[in-house]
């Protein structure tokens, strides 16, 4: 009889590795050092005038950011345009086209909106309270998107800062919020890893064109997104 032989021994094969998948939009730019240290004292400054406006206080109460909300989330107020040298805001300095002058650092009047991260500042814009761009990036300025509630399982897209501020005030204990700025406006690093991971994303641009046009560019991106 022929004699058995032992079966060979079949290693199993190692797990594929699971690479992340690439980041499209990049890393957020972050401000130097300097720009922090003076937009530190501005946000700071800013909300004691805040809280020192009745009228302001009271227009974001009705847009859903109470007096605690304002605190929370370091809102202030700018009662007049501010004119500062770019230079001791860490900017490089440049010649204005119309009086070949050099130009200085505009800080507008308006409803400071400040975007921290780790707890230093990365941002500010400014809401205006008239005329165009309503909405002021502070030269200087990262350019990442508001996030905050970063462990969410949940996440609510929306285009307007104070909304998103409005949303994490009411509902912070349920999801998380991304504010993009603009409808077509696309998530960075920070926002790209934390939204590929999560079970559900609300898309909540706002209702017209645009705002549909870019939901359906979310959907077709990301499989648990919805328009909200």
């Amino acid at each position: 009889p022929r004699k058995s032989l032992p079966w060979p021994k079949l290693e199993t094969p190692a797990a594929p590795v699971e690479k992340p998948a690439p980041v499209p939009f990049g890393t957020a730019i972050s401000p130097v050092a300097l720009w922090r240290k003076k937009a530190l004292a501005l946000i700071t400054w800013a909300l004691d005038q805040l809280l020192q406006n009745p009228l302001q206080l009271d227009w974001l109460r009705r847009r859903g950011l109470p007096l605690e909300a304002v605190q929370r989330f370091r809102l202030g107020w700018i009662p007049e345009d501010l004119y500062r040298s770019r230079k001791s805001w860490g900017l490089p300095e440049e010649i204005s086209h119309k009086t070949n002058q050099v130009k200085r650092l505009w800080i507008p009047k308006g409803i400071v909106i400040p975007c921290l991260e780790g707890g230093e500042i990365h941002r500010i814009r400014i809401r205006r309270p008239e005329g165009v761009p309503r909405y002021y990036w502070l030269p200087g300025s990262g350019d990442d998107s508001i996030l905050l509630n970063s462990e969410a399982k949940a996440y609510i897209i929306l285009e307007s800062d104070l909304d998103a501020l409005a949303v994490a005030h009411a509902a912070g204990d349920l999801v998380g919020v991304v504010s993009l700025g603009s409808s077509g406006a696309k998530p960075k690093k920070r926002a790209w890893e934390v939204l590929t991971r999560s079970r559900c994303i609300l898309v909540a641009l706002d209702a017209d064109d645009a705002g549909a046009k870019a939901a359906s560019w979310w959907k077709m991106t990301f499989p648990q997104a919805v328009r909200w």
